[in-house]
């Protein structure tokens, strides 16, 4: 019984403490509610649920019902992956357990009704809670980049595309112009990129994984 008090009563001293900024939610853990589970059915299986968030816009904060469905494997997955958007957990002796919970910017996740809210409340895309965000795309489009680069000494989709990424990530976190050029093609796309080989699509596909938290909708 000590093991389960102890993280709760961490977690809530936490919650209380964090001081969230501008574009950033944080989970309650324990609000999770699942819809209409089927805990017998073989897997692969998708398990939906929803979850509470207090998300912090310029003059107030707010807390809104997200539903996330995701994709289980295993029973191993069952355990990890179900959870809260921001809640990490840790495999321990007796199988996994609560570590803690992390806030996230509210436009990286997959979760319309947070999306929504964000827009009404004016929150922009470039502000201090997506700063990570913006250097862990810039670090990966380099590193793409790059490899297109050498991929495109036999390809002129694969070079095209290479100059293209690299372009974006030296403009960055300055001029996005390009970069949300494609992410508006994409959307119009209703994301759904075209399996045709080149640069345009090979741009589309690498900013779909790296900079899906640009997506608004």
């Amino acid at each position: 019984m000590k093991r389960l008090i102890l993280p709760i009563f961490i977690l809530l001293c936490s919650a209380e403490l964090w001081a969230l900024e501008v574009g950033e939610c944080l989970a309650d853990p324990q609000s999770k509610k699942y819809i209409n589970p089927d805990f017998s059915a073989p897997y692969p299986k998708k398990i939906s649920f929803t979850c509470r968030y207090e998300c912090q816009a310029e003059n107030q904060s707010q807390i809104l019902l997200g539903k996330r469905t995701v994709e289980v494997r295993s029973l191993k997955d069952e355990a990890r992956i179900p959870v809260c958007l921001g809640v990490e957990v840790k495999q321990t002796a007796w199988g996994y357990d609560f570590d803690r919970v992390d806030p996230f910017f509210i436009y990286s996740a997959d979760m319309p009704a947070l999306k929504k809210w964000a827009r009404e409340q004016a929150i922009e895309l470039d502000i201090a809670s997506s700063a990570h965000l913006m250097q862990k795309l810039k670090e990966n489009l380099k590193q793409v980049g790059q490899a297109y680069e050498i991929a495109g000494q036999n390809s002129e989709a694969f070079r095209e595309a290479s100059m293209i990424l690299l372009d974006i990530e030296q403009s960055l976190p300055e001029n996005t112009e390009v970069l949300d050029f494609y992410i508006t093609k994409i959307e119009e796309l209703n994301k759904i990129i075209p399996y045709e080989l080149n640069a345009q699509n090979l741009v589309m596909r690498v900013l779909f994984g790296s900079a899906n938290w640009r997506f608004k909708n």
